[in-house]
This record gives structure tokens, sequence and C-alpha cells, in this order.
């Protein structure tokens, strides 16, 4: 029996126009800029011009279930079995190299995991 091919799925998430938005505000640049400059403006035609995009795979059947099954007990905190299934999910639907966090409780992997688990989200609505 052949295999099935899986659908793609492509997610939008913000662009160059967030780029520039986000080094100016880090650089202190924003602040320059006049009152006047329309920069929600511009920063909204930049990234429709130049989206980013990921490419993502739909979930199997099972991926379905145990992702339901994550939202049903998602709370604040994560545990750390959690943290795992997230990341391989995410290496597996995005076809990414597997990572693993080294600290759980550092601000760089919970913003990590923040936008693995926003990513999935918009995945699994896609398979909805």
């Amino acid at each position: 029996m052949a295999k099935a091919r899986k659908k793609k799925v492509t997610i939008k998430q913000g662009g160059l126009g967030t780029a520039i938005e986000t080094f100016t505000e880090k650089t202190g640049l924003d602040k320059l800029a006049p009152k006047d400059c329309n920069c929600k403006e511009r920063v909204e035609r930049l990234n429709k011009i130049f989206p980013v995009r990921f490419k993502a795979r739909e979930f199997t059947e099972d991926e379905k279930v145990s992702y339901k099954a994550f939202n049903e007990r998602r709370t604040l905190k994560i545990e750390h079995p959690d943290v795992i299934y997230l990341c391989d999910l995410y290496a597996d639907v995005f076809s990414r190299q597997k990572w693993h966090p080294e600290c759980f409780n550092c601000s760089g992997t919970v913003r990590t995991m923040l936008n693995i688990i926003e990513r999935l989200d918009k995945v699994y609505e896609a398979c909805e």
C-alpha cells in the first residue's frame, strides 16, 4: 500500500518590518524617529511585501490526538516531559534539527518554548 502524502502548511509570522522594528527598539534607534513617522504602517507594509513563512507538514492523526491531550492539560508551567515532547514534535513537523534545552528556567528557553507552542498551535488549527 502506498504511503499517503502529507499536506504542507504555511505559517506567516511577521516579516522584514517586524525584524527592523525589533532591531531599532533593541538598539534605541526608535527614539530618534519623529512622533508622526507612521512606523506601524511601515512595519505592516514591509511585512506584507517581505513576510516570514514557516513551512510545516500537517499533524498525523496520532500527533493530533497527543497535541490535543497536551492542550487540555496545558498550564503556565510546562513540565520537563512536555518540553521534550514539544521540541521533538516541532522538529518533526517543521523539518528542523532536534533540540532540547539545557536549562529549563532561563528566559531564553521560556521564549523559545512559547514560540514553539505558538507555531505548533497554528499548525494544529490548520489541521482541524
